[in-house]
């Protein structure tokens, strides 16, 4: 298979080199080769192949950025990537950490906190009006759904979904939007 490469020379408009390269591994040395002799000026990349070199302005950043917000991955990936990473197959349980591994992770943890680190959960105590919101949060009904947003079971509470093994925690956060799902169901205040 022939491939063409043409190089625009931009001293002379009207002239144009024309090559005929036979091996598609030489493409890009060759392509190189018209970019570094003739420099033209329509090239944005100076190298060949890649976009090393180019820089694109803050309004062409901001497009791209706002192009790719908020893409997800599909359902039936998430699926996949769960049954291959959970439960027991996840990396922390496959892997048997060699001693050496667990002296470092243990020396780090240390440092860490001596260089005065707090965990920002440590110490902390519910007030009574926060103990009372989360108690009645807790005791609404809730519906249950599956994954295509079929209704499942409506449950009284999250109290009564933790005696099917639920974690009313979990079914919580779903609710208020910190997580998507528990247990592979959505889940919803009546």
């Amino acid at each position: 298979m022939q491939v063409l490469l043409v190089g625009l020379n931009h001293l002379c408009m009207e002239r144009f080199n024309v090559e005929v390269v036979n091996d598609e591994k030489k493409l890009i040395e060759r392509e190189q080769h018209y970019i570094d002799n003739l420099k033209p000026i329509y090239n944005i990349c100076r190298v060949a192949g890649s976009s090393l070199g180019l820089k694109r302005t803050n309004d062409t950043r901001d497009k791209i950025r706002a192009a790719n917000l908020g893409i997800k991955h599909p359902q039936w990936r998430n699926e996949i990537k769960s049954k291959a990473q959970g439960g027991e197959n996840h990396w922390t349980k496959r892997k048997g950490f060699s001693n050496k591994s667990k002296k470092q992770m243990s020396a780090t943890h240390k440092e860490k906190y001596r260089s005065g680190y707090r965990n920002p959960l440590k110490g902390t105590r519910y007030t009574a009006e926060r103990i009372e919101a989360m108690r009645i949060m807790s005791s609404q009904p809730i519906i249950q759904y599956d994954l295509n947003l079929n209704p499942v079971k409506e449950w009284n509470s999250a109290k009564e979904a933790k005696q099917c093994g639920f974690i009313p925690s979990n079914i919580s956060a779903c609710i208020n939007g910190l997580r998507k799902t528990h247990k592979k169901f959505i889940w919803k205040r009546k």
